[in-house]
């Protein structure tokens, strides 16, 4: 379980590049026109070939990233990582507080 907590954020770094790779890759024909309710008079656009493989393909990789997100959350909740808790106690003391007064003797110019 150890060995997964110390993998998996290297899994999610590599998952978040090549995800961004795909998405940037990705042919765009949206205007901001569109994206309000406008029409640009273009006709209905579908996905062939390679296209589709790369829209399919962040599909899954997109889940996959998720997938590890959750898996992390998980994982974190089980593994406690090693030196952040000690298993024995450390003793306390407390010392009380004196009042010693200090007074203050003021600052003369020295000009």
């Amino acid at each position: 379980m150890n060995f997964i907590a110390n993998i998996l954020p290297w899994i999610q770094i590599v998952l978040s590049v090549v995800m961004t790779g795909l998405i940037l890759l990705q042919r765009s024909d949206a205007s901001l026109g569109s994206a309000f309710g406008g029409t640009d008079g273009t006709t209905v656009y579908t996905r062939r070939g390679a296209e589709k493989i790369l829209f399919y393909l962040t599909i899954v990789v997109s889940v996959l990233f998720a997938l590890s997100a959750l898996a992390a959350l998980v994982i974190s909740t089980k593994v406690i990582p090693t030196g952040t808790q000690s298993t024995t106690a450390i003793p306390v003391t407390t010392t009380p507080v004196t009042s010693n007064p200090v007074t203050a003797t003021p600052i003369s110019p020295t000009n």
